[in-house]
């Protein structure tokens, strides 16, 4: 296997007054890094009335890690959105943190380049928590205090594959394909697989120092082909607010368990990492997060 790190960190923090956040604040906490990390590591924001201008956007720290321009990979046959190389978690999070209390939620970090800015991203975190998250973030003053970020787990390199798994969905997963998203009617296990698959190939080909082979590829996706199963799934109704389109986004999904009989030692490894890489749109801020059984 090739070596690619992916690391899941806990970000600890304390409360200096009441904070109110939405049901799922993944999002919200996605563009509290996103701001704070463009306010410490792009140049051109502060002259651009918080707009990056930033060109080529190689050289900004916060395009690469935050807000990544299209690529054509050696694997794809088009020009593909790169997702960050990051997942937030934030199901631990209560909607209501009280003052002086102490909350948690985790970040994972994937590739090269996402973990050699340890430094900047842990703060990126002490400004966003210091300025403010929630429904009423407060003008001026401290709103929170950063604890702890610190790694708490990775991967296991040396896993005894299975050819059998049950998967349980711990946040909504929005599965696209040929553009519709998967339902309760029409899901495939198949195509499960390989959104879980694709994922992996773009991130590893995004920050990897090495690339899948195509020889591989293909047979890992002949493996796929192989897979049957079944689901008991329910379908979520799940909206957020983009401050970038100034709109609600309806950001729908599946949630549930599902069962996959006739995997591949090597598609096993895959749907494991997917554990920390998670499945589907909205990966970045935690949708289509899943455990293996």
């Amino acid at each position: 296997m090739i070596n690619f790190p992916i690391s899941r960190f806990t970000v600890k923090f304390q409360a200096l007054e009441k904070i109110n956040l939405p049901s799922y604040a993944g999002s919200t906490l996605r563009g509290a890094f996103g701001h704070a990390l463009k306010n410490i590591s792009c140049l051109t924001a502060t002259q651009n009335k918080g707009t990056c201008c930033c060109q080529p956007a190689q050289i900004c720290l916060y395009r690469r890690l935050f807000d990544p321009d299209r690529q054509q990979l050696q694997l794809q046959s088009r020009l593909q959105d790169i997702p960050p190389p990051f997942v937030i978690e934030a199901h631990s999070l209560p909607e209501q943190i009280e003052k002086n209390q102490q909350a948690h939620f985790f970040m994972s970090l994937v590739g090269e380049l996402a973990h050699s800015q340890q430094m900047i991203i842990q703060l990126a975190w002490q400004r966003a928590l210091a300025v403010g998250l929630g429904v009423k973030s407060p003008v001026g003053g401290i709103q929170s205090q950063l604890l702890l970020f610190e790694k708490c787990d990775q991967p296991l390199l040396d896993l005894l594959p299975k050819n059998k798994v049950r998967i349980q969905l711990i946040s909504h997963a929005r599965i696209q394909h040929h553009g519709y998203f998967l339902n309760v009617d029409n899901f495939d296990p198949i195509l499960f697989c390989r959104s879980v698959v694709r994922r992996y190939i773009t991130l590893i080909e995004a920050y990897g120092s090495a690339s899948l082979s195509a020889e591989m590829i293909a047979q890992l996706y002949t493996d796929i082909q192989k897979v049957h199963g079944k689901a008991d799934l329910e379908w979520v109704e799940w909206s957020r607010w983009s401050s970038r389109q100034k709109q609600k986004m309806n950001m729908d999904g599946l949630l549930g368990t599902i069962e996959l009989e006739n995997i591949s030692d090597v598609l096993f490894q895959y749907l494991y990492w997917g554990q920390w890489l998670h499945v589907g749109k909205g990966s970045a801020f935690g949708l289509g997060q899943y455990l293996l059984r």
